[in-house]
């Protein structure tokens, strides 16, 4: 059987042609597609296909929310945030495209926020603000460029989520880890969490450079790409400031260069490196708490378990400043918040747990049955 030649275009380029629906007008439409050979030809049809599928195509009648969306993405963020906040507004952006990409931006309605934000009940209230803060930034960027004549983010409930929280540290957990960072090559680095308040991408790029006098200089922070590590800006300009070192922090400052490397001594380091430190230093944290390593345990040794996050120590931190009192804006200009409420928002969580467990406590202590109805108060009712 004679093979069928490839359709020739007159400029000899390879033809193929495509049918397809509008996702905007509806209409079916037919658009012709060249290459030099038949698989480059297939190649951009099913890119092409792809786009319309996604609602990334630009028409005539005007930009899709996928493809905006992009546009906003490369215009407005690309260019000046982090790599890490840039994998998290792509990741956002791939729910927005999921839920409305292919409609036109004009069409889009408060009801179409509403079922993408409802899309998003059961994740936590941060998630949860994330999507309508994105969602609501590309809109607001539409209406300034004369796209849309209204936000249909304006005027839309978010939906509550359970708040995540990080734990505080106990007093004997402060002093395990204490006791821990004398000898561990991870020491120096989780008491800069600690007794520092430094994010973990600061701790891991600050250097002996950065310590004047009894002050550390915060002013630039390790990027992740997808593991390799690079020094780049602080997190935001509030991020560049000067903290005080506290006194059990100083004895870990000694050493010249980067306070966290490698075993090796190599840095600025990968991220999976700064993950198999901290997980060496807990499990040192598990020996020193239960006095032998895990596989030589007596038998019938109920063995104790241990662990914390970068974000337990910084957490940890901020509570030990209330605790001495300082005021929460010297407390927000220390840990870096652009935003005060971020702060405020720690402090209050800590006076609500504070609250939480003198009632337990109290109520623990008591155990009595109250008034003539001999009924025992209950946490539920004190917390309202």
């Amino acid at each position: 059987m004679q093979k069928k030649k490839d359709a020739r275009h007159a400029s000899g380029l390879v033809q193929l042609h495509v049918r397809y629906t509008d996702a905007i007008s509806g209409q079916k439409k037919s658009k012709s597609i060249y290459g030099k050979t038949l698989a480059e030809a297939q190649k951009k049809k099913t890119a092409f296909l792809r786009e319309i599928e996604e609602g990334r195509r630009v028409t005539e009648q005007g930009k899709t929310v996928g493809a905006w969306a992009e546009d906003w993405l490369n215009i407005y963020k690309r260019p000046k945030v982090k790599r890490s906040t840039l994998r998290g507004y792509e990741n956002e952006i791939k729910h927005i495209i999921a839920a409305f990409g292919y409609k036109s931006i004009k069409s889009v309605s408060p009801m179409d926020i509403v079922a993408l934000m409802n899309s998003r009940i059961g994740l936590s209230q941060s998630a949860i603000d994330k999507t309508f803060i994105t969602v609501n930034a590309i809109f607001e960027a539409a209406l300034n460029n004369r796209f849309i004549a209204f936000n249909p983010c304006k005027g839309v409930d978010i939906p509550k989520g359970p708040e995540g929280s990080h734990r505080v540290l106990d007093h004997w957990e402060v002093d395990l880890i204490g006791r821990v960072a004398k000898t561990h090559r991870f020491g120096a680095g989780v008491m800069l969490m600690l007794w520092g308040g430094l994010r973990r991408g600061e701790a891991c790029a600050l250097t002996s450079s950065d310590l004047v006098g009894d002050e550390i200089h915060v002013n630039k922070s390790i990027e992740w790409g997808r593991n390799q590590g690079a020094v780049g800006t602080a997190k935001t300009e509030a991020g560049e400031r000067s903290i005080p070192v506290w006194p059990q922090l100083k004895p870990f400052l000694g050493a010249p260069g980067h306070f966290i490397s490698t075993s090796k001594g190599e840095a600025p380091v990968s991220l999976s490196a700064f993950k198999r430190g901290l997980d060496s230093f807990i499990y040192a944290c598990k020996v020193e708490l239960n006095g032998c390593r895990k596989r030589w345990a007596p038998e019938g040794h109920a063995w104790k378990e241990f662990s914390f996050t970068p974000h337990d120590l910084r957490h940890t931190w901020f509570t030990m400043l209330y605790d001495a009192g300082v005021d929460v804006k010297v407390a927000a200009s220390w840990g870096g918040h652009a935003d005060i409420n971020v702060t405020m928002r720690i402090y209050q969580h800590i006076r609500k747990e504070r609250k939480l467990r003198e009632a337990k406590q109290a109520i623990k202590r008591s155990g009595r049955k109250s008034g003539r109805t001999g009924k025992t108060y209950r946490l539920k009712d004190i917390d309202k």
